[in-house]
């Protein structure tokens, strides 16, 4: 009789519980959330082969063994990584709508330049995946300077 009235008392908690966490959850609705200037646009194709070739080489790069592996990847990803930063370097329309190509430019040029020296590293067979990682980084952080002054925020459709 006992285990009756314990089982109903741990499922009203739990059922309790749940319903709190619900409604808590759905208070965090207001939040921006940053997303591409142009949508489905041509940067945005750029950026999704940017992001793609991206974890590519994160997952190539961050320990010897992985970088010896994959190799082969890691370079056709290198490759593909500075077509991609030549490619975006030309799409200027956004930045001429916020008045900011020269801003762009710079920008641009300084992920061009990082993908090349990235390249030129992963040629040379004498570098080590530490060189390849620390400029992977580098590119990194050329990636989230443009996107600190290139992108928009806006409400998250999903209510995040």
């Amino acid at each position: 009789m006992r285990s009756k009235w314990i089982a109903a008392v741990v499922s009203l908690a739990a059922v309790g519980m749940l319903g709190l966490g619900l409604s808590q959850a759905s208070s965090v609705s207001s939040t921006p959330v940053p997303v591409a200037l142009d949508g489905d646009g041509p940067l945005h194709e750029i950026m999704e082969g940017v992001n793609k070739q991206n974890n590519t080489l994160r997952k190539g790069v961050r320990t010897a063994v992985a970088y010896k592996k994959s190799y082969e990847e890691v370079l056709a990803a290198s490759e593909e990584m500075v077509k991609l930063a030549k490619k975006a370097q030309e799409v200027k329309e956004y930045a001429e709508k916020l008045n900011k190509v020269k801003e762009w430019n710079d920008l641009s040029q300084k992920f061009t330049e990082s993908a090349e020296q990235l390249l030129t590293i992963v040629k040379d067979k004498q570098k080590t995946q530490k060189e390849a990682n620390d400029q992977w980084k580098a590119m990194g952080k050329t990636c989230t300077d443009c996107h600190n002054v290139f992108r928009i925020d806006e409400e998250d459709p999903f209510g995040r």
